[in-house]
């Protein structure tokens, strides 16, 4: 008899857990490549990493801009027409209009050009954010189904050996029964404990890898917008890039340790095994990258601001000054 209960409890047990296996997660839901641009912008053979020291130390441009508006500038690679600009409104009497309106069109084009960059780098880090985030929600649902499961048969299985030996006389097969019922019910319990789950979660264009790396060409960034993330002038201290600081960060709050030859495996690799909290570690150094890009846009529209503001200004002063208005009545 206690043999029966034995048996009836290993295959309770077996039922119940076996609810817990983790079911296949459709790879439409986890792959990479549905975050990815569907074309990567092409890189200009004549860009510069470096700035030209002639922009940046012209005293006539500085009068207008500051030390960041000309690296802005040069990202956007409008340097040249606004030096041309700057010469044209500096000519006595009235610029030529249609030059001047030609470079006009050529700077806004320009700057528009790097507004849709940074706008296209920030979609990207959204959307691998949202991806990263909706996969730990997916297995923090499943840790917690299992985890009920795993509870409900620890129960099961304990209620079924209580009630046998409540039921039964025999005092060799209560203690058999009471002892496999508490081992089966602490395994289940044990099992509830230790119920985190992992997946493989691939990401072959990883944003992330360059700021890590802090490599001098990024892969999978526009050459302007790589070129602004590792220049110091444009983060608030202006001590180090923003690339920098946001890598700093990550090991401060403890995303990542610096030093092992694998560190930030999977973080910054092609994709491996996730669990939960890397995935919510995953989806938050996303975001944080995504709002240091989206606030580029700030700086591009301080430096439109200001050419515009340079441009009317000298507009106006080309017309001279306003003849006096006669007032009705008054002789000539």
């Amino acid at each position: 008899m206690a043999t029966r209960i034995i048996t009836l409890l290993i295959t309770a047990a077996t039922l119940l857990s076996s609810c817990t296996s983790t079911q296949h997660v459709s790879r439409s839901r986890y792959v990479s490549g549905y975050c990815d641009p569907p074309q990567t912008f092409p890189a200009d053979p004549q860009f510069s990493y470096t700035a030209d020291p002639a922009v940046l130390t012209d005293t006539l441009l500085h009068r207008h801009y500051s030390q960041k508006d000309l690296l802005l500038a040069h990202a956007a690679g409008i340097t040249g027409a606004i030096r041309t600009l700057d010469s044209l409104q500096r000519l006595p009497g009235s610029p030529p209009p249609l030059l001047q309106l030609a470079l006009q069109q050529h700077i806004q084009l320009k700057l528009m050009l790097l507004s849709t960059q940074i706008s296209s780098v920030a979609a990207e880090l959204d959307c691998e954010g949202e991806r990263a985030d909706q996969m730990a929600t997916y297995l923090s649902a499943r840790v917690a189904r299992r985890t009920n499961l795993l509870t409900i048969s620890s129960i099961a299985v304990g209620a079924i050996a209580g009630i046998f030996t409540a039921a039964s006389n025999n005092d060799q097969a209560n203690k058999v029964v009471g002892i496999s019922g508490g081992a089966i019910s602490a395994g289940l319990g044990v099992m509830a404990l230790f119920s985190s789950r992992k997946v493989t979660f691939q990401h072959p264009r990883n944003l992330l890898r360059d700021i890590w790396l802090q490599s001098p060409v990024a892969q999978n960034y526009p050459q302007a917008v790589w070129f602004i993330l590792n220049e110091k002038h444009f983060s608030n201290s202006q001590d180090f890039s923003i690339s920098h600081n946001i890598r700093q960060r990550w090991i401060t709050f403890g995303y990542v340790k610096d030093g092992a030859p694998d560190t930030g495996v999977p973080f910054f690799g092609p994709g491996g095994r996730y669990n939960e909290d890397d995935l919510r570690t995953r989806a938050n150094m996303l975001n944080e990258l995504q709002s240091s890009v989206k606030l580029i846009s700030q700086d591009l529209q301080i430096l439109l601001l200001k050419i515009s503001h340079t441009t009317n200004v000298t507009r106006s002063n080309s017309k001279g000054p306003r003849p006096p208005v006669r007032q009705p009545g008054a002789s000539s």
